[in-house]
């Protein structure tokens, strides 16, 4: 609730302005973790005990960064694959992966431009066919055990074409079709939750990194038919501005767009978190943050459309992990 509220306030153009906005914020936000803490039974923050300006500086000495001083050390930034390495091998079809091997299939580039060498020939050809096999056990209702079969195939026919030749061969090809084959291939796999060109990204607090992946060339895929038209709101309307100023851009596009949803297309959406019933302002965004905001599923790389895979209008509702959703009407 206290991140939401700072958002709102830094678009202020004065510093004056921000100021009385964001302690206004942290003191509103403050007095409903004490609301929360009194709803419940269990012993309440010794802070809440008091009342007004010594409840708020209580807060202000207990505060451990009270500065907002970032910690020391690189944040973590996601990887995103370019797209050029071959996954190969594949891995192993499970019922926990099974779910991104067909609902994300469309969206499995596959590498172009790799160098011309036998090896690589072959370790394409060899996912081409298991792409192709999964096709057709996905059609069968992720059909699991299907799936793993034609995994084991292909991996043995690989094999095969290796063994026919006399140069350095797979190292997972010096066993004979078997578990410890299956295994060995299963262990090399770089990327065994079929994942390489998924990321899962945070909308509820937009930052200048994350808009820098955002007006690159990626599509988007969420189980609510709504995000999808919010970052081409964000991207369509911010991305050819200066870069210290997207993000504040897109925190406004954001919260004129949750307005719309609450507003007038308040009839064409489901709102399973009823959000919508919340007051206007930090407390309705903040919903959104949380419920539709905090991870949404990315597709990086090429943008293009695959061979065979059709032409995708990122304005249109996909399905990616966990796909057990209910659909939009």
């Amino acid at each position: 609730m206290l991140e939401t509220g700072y958002s709102r306030c830094c678009r202020c153009h004065y510093y004056a302005k921000r100021m009385d906005c964001a302690k206004l914020v942290w003191e509103n936000a403050m007095n409903q973790y004490c609301e929360a803490e009194f709803s419940v039974k269990t012993r309440a923050h010794w802070c809440c005990k008091q009342q007004g300006e010594a409840r708020f500086s209580c807060f202000e000495e207990e505060a451990p960064r009270p500065h907002y001083q970032l910690q020391a050390g690189p944040s973590p930034q996601p990887v995103i694959s370019m797209g050029l390495e071959l996954p190969f091998p594949p891995g192993v079809p499970t019922l926990d992966n099974i779910k991104n091997i067909c609902h994300a299939r469309r969206f499995r580039s596959v590498p172009r431009n790799l160098p011309p060498t036998d090896r690589l020939q072959r370790q394409l050809q060899a996912l081409t066919r298991l792409e192709g096999e999964l096709q057709r056990c996905c059609r069968r209702g992720n059909n699991h055990t299907c799936a793993w079969k034609a995994w084991e195939d292909s991996l043995d026919g690989y094999c095969e074409r290796e063994l026919a030749i006399k140069t350095h061969h797979h190292s997972c090809c010096r066993y004979p079709p078997s578990p410890q084959r299956d295994e060995c291939f299963a262990q090399k796999a770089p990327y065994p939750n079929y994942d390489r060109d998924l990321l899962t990204i945070d909308l509820s607090r937009v930052t200048p990194n994350l808009m820098d992946y955002l007006c690159g060339n990626q599509r988007v895929i969420s189980k609510y038919k709504q995000i999808p038209g919010l970052i081409r709101n964000l991207t369509d309307r911010c991305c050819d501005l200066p870069l210290p100023e997207q993000a504040c851009c897109a925190e406004e596009e954001k919260t004129s767009f949750i307005s719309d949803l609450c507003g007038p297309q308040r009839n064409f959406w489901r709102d399973p978190a009823l959000c919508c019933r919340m007051n206007p302002g930090d407390e309705q965004t903040n919903c959104f943050n949380i419920n539709y905001l905090k991870n949404v599923a990315l597709v990086a790389g090429d943008s293009g459309d695959a061979k065979g895979q059709g032409k995708h209008d990122p304005t249109q509702k996909t399905n990616t992990s966990p796909p057990s959703e209910p659909q939009e009407k």
